[in-house]
């Protein structure tokens, strides 16, 4: 039977569970919410009578793996592996729920009626715990699912508090995510599909029109997002991430696979496609995740390449399951001799760990998370970014007074075949090889040149070097701030009665094409003419009021770069570039797509004009005859669009999403008042 034989190769049917299982250091484990709920869902969807057969076997299976003691904190929510049978990973309720609810709303007829009533029963038990449980607004995919679970499960159930309890957290989640642009999650490579998914089946199944619009613009603006970081060449991602699993580095397929089946599947409009396919050569994007927190993330697309650089790491949650996966700075790129692309990418790393030596359970891999121990913050415009780590505060195995480590250091990781090395303008074959602050550091690999240039760095011991390195047919440029006996910092210790501050650690980077120069020595010295310059406060201890200020600015040419951090708090003051009327904090900021909080929007030969206090965006691609604008309400508005083929007008709504595309104008909104008056164009749909 095709589904049957197309299990994932890792997996495998225990008849003896009527689940799927894994095999991991010669364990079997059993998966229960993202790996057999799912199966079940699969199997249900196929419709088969072999298929069903087991689904209701599989469905009966996972039930069993329910917290059921009523008198246990988590009851009604769902062991991760059968294995474990106590709840520990409290998402493990919303990934069953987000399979389970959709699949009896869908195919419920294909099941038998004893089973959807234990199903049902379960569904209840479940609604109760999401309730509970709460979780906020800055957990993106797992609210996006307590959303949908609450909403649908309600409906489904027939019951309004659950459905009520969904919808107001919907709208709140919504004006979260409009304070800054995007969720606080951002541009995930496994993450961001997950929420379209999940948003997907609100749309589809809810029959309340106010919640499904509000959905379709969130997923119109994630979706947005994933589009303008897909590099057209080298189809994957473009960083930073909030969280990426060290296969999607280089080895799962590209997200080009994911985004089109969104599309082939109708979670996203086909017009995606247009922000792919007529980006500009070159072009920078930059986004804002969380404003209260300063984070914004900046992504450079060149012809071969990719560069992305947050202003900080994800650090909104501390525990083993989630956090320390940021991927803050990264070069993806093309490789002639590769079919996958290149990457280059930076890790704060304590006592030589490397991938392979942290695993978040037994049962997950242990080359899931390449795990950074260190806190990063850093700007980036065009080809150019500052990059600073300090280790990480939340981290209970990190430099403190509490717990001895022999090495920490920033490292820039090259996981690609490499062409060329150059020290300044000389080349070099024979590793290791070690350097100084001073040096600038060019690596060729593949179609591009990336030159680093480390910053002063403090010395936490004496001697603290800078090395290149080869490990695991992988390069890497170290950048000490210890390397000696084991020890503990108490001048690290906060609150300690000798904290000066955070060490310093950083680089420079910049990346070129290689066809732009005849060798990497060349780009060196074009690195070198530029004037990089460092200001610190002298060391002080500690008392509550004072700072320690460090400020780096890189200039060459009419371009600049700079950010300055308070180290006592490793927070920045201020980030800048030579565009003093640059906003580095934008909703989104892009050459086809800008939003904004208030105002109009001028984008290419188009205007959106709202005089509400909603936040409103454009799309504006007028070789391709597409234009896209929203309005995001709550607070009432009226809504003009004006383009090259001509205008409308709407006196007043409450939400909107306008698709004017090849002539065709399609209008969706809620609290519409007046008919919409269209010039150049002809209207085919009014909600």
């Amino acid at each position: 039977m095709e589904l049957f034989d197309n299990i994932p190769g890792e997996l495998s049917f225990d008849k003896s569970e009527n689940l799927l299982k894994r095999q991991n250091d010669k364990e079997s484990f059993h998966s229960i919410p993202n790996t057999n709920a799912r199966y079940a869902l699969n199997l249900v969807e196929f419709g088969a009578p072999e298929a069903l057969k087991r689904a209701e076997k599989v469905i009966e299976a996972v039930l069993k793996c329910q917290e059921l003691d009523e008198k246990n904190k988590h009851f009604g929510n769902f062991f991760w592996e059968k294995e474990d049978e106590f709840v520990e990973d409290l998402n493990a309720v919303e990934f069953v729920m987000i399979s389970f609810i959709p699949m009896i709303m869908r195919y419920g007829d294909r099941l038998s009626e004893n089973l959807k009533k234990k199903i049902l029963i379960s569904i209840k038990l479940a609604l109760y715990e999401i309730k509970k449980i709460n979780v906020s607004l800055i957990y993106t995919n797992i609210v996006a699912k307590d959303i949908v679970n609450s909403m649908l499960g309600g409906q489904l159930l027939g019951d309004s508090s659950f459905k009520n309890r969904g919808k107001e957290k919907l709208k709140k989640w919504h004006a979260h995510i409009d304070k800054s642009g995007i969720p606080t999650e951002y541009n995930s490579p496994g993450y961001s599909s997950i929420t379209i998914n999940t948003l997907s089946n609100l749309i589809e199944l809810s029959d309340d029109e106010e919640s499904i619009m509000i959905a379709k613009l969130i997923l119109l603006r994630i979706g947005i997002s994933y589009a303008l970081h897909i590099h057209p060449k080298t189809k994957r991602l473009a960083g930073p991430h909030c969280r990426a699993y060290y296969p999607s580095y280089r080895n799962s397929p590209p997200e080009t696979d994911g985004f089109y089946d969104h599309i082939d599947n109708g979670r996203l409009d086909k017009w995606f496609k247009k922000l792919i396919s007529n980006q500009p050569n070159n072009m920078n994007i930059r986004e804002t995740s969380d404003f209260e927190k300063n984070t914004s993330i900046g992504t450079y697309h060149g012809k071969s390449f990719s560069l992305g650089v947050t202003t900080r790491e994800l650090d909104s949650q501390s525990n083993r399951f989630t956090s320390n996966q940021s991927m803050v700075f990264s070069v993806k790129y093309t490789q002639e001799k590769d079919d996958r692309p290149g990457i280059a990418y930076s890790k704060y790393l304590l006592n030589d760990k490397w991938i392979g030596d942290f695993r978040s359970t037994p049962s997950r891999g242990n080359k899931d998370i390449f795990f950074d121990e260190g806190s990063f913050r850093g700007i980036q415009n065009g080809k150019r970014s500052i990059n600073i780590y300090a280790p990480n505060k939340y981290n209970s195995l990190n430099l403190n007074g509490w717990n001895r480590c022999f090495s920490a250091k920033t490292c820039i990781i090259w996981d690609s075949s490499i062409d060329e090395i150059w020290i300044n303008e000389k080349k070099v074959k024979n590793l290791p090889l070690d350097l100084s602050h001073s040096d600038v550091i060019v690596v060729g690999s593949g179609d591009i040149f990336i030159g680093i240039k480390p910053l002063s760095i403090t010395d936490l011991g004496s001697n603290a070097p800078i090395k290149l390195i080869e490990r695991e047919e992988q390069l890497i440029l170290e950048l000490y701030n210890y390397l000696g006996p084991a020890k503990t910092f108490w001048e690290l210790a906060n609150p300690g009665a000798f904290y000066q501050g955070q060490p310093r650690s950083g680089f420079y980077a910049e990346v070129a094409e290689k066809s732009d120069f005849s060798n990497g020595g060349k780009f060196a010295s074009e690195i070198l003419k530029g004037k990089l310059t460092e200001k610190f406060d002298e060391p002080e201890t500690y008392d509550v009021k004072n700072k320690n200020l460090w400020s780096i600015e890189y200039k060459r040419n009419a371009e600049s770069i700079g950010i300055e951090l308070d180290m006592i708090e490793f927070e920045i003051k201020k980030i800048w570039t030579n565009d003093n009327n640059q906003d580095l904090f934008p909703m989104l900021d892009s050459p086809i797509a800008i939003q904004k909080s208030k105002g109009d929007i001028l984008l290419n030969d188009s205007i959106l004009e709202c005089d509400g206090k909603g936040s409103r965006l454009l799309v504006s691609i007028p070789e391709s005859n597409l234009w896209i604008a929203t309005y995001n309400g709550p607070s009432p508005s009226s809504f003009s669009l004006k383009t090259s083929e001509g205008n409308l007008e709407i006196d007043q709504l409450t939400r909107g999403l306008v698709k004017w595309e090849n002539g065709k104008v399609e209008v969706e909104t809620t609290g519409l008042k007046g008919t919409p008056k269209i010039k150049g164009a002809q209207i085919t749909k009014i909600n």
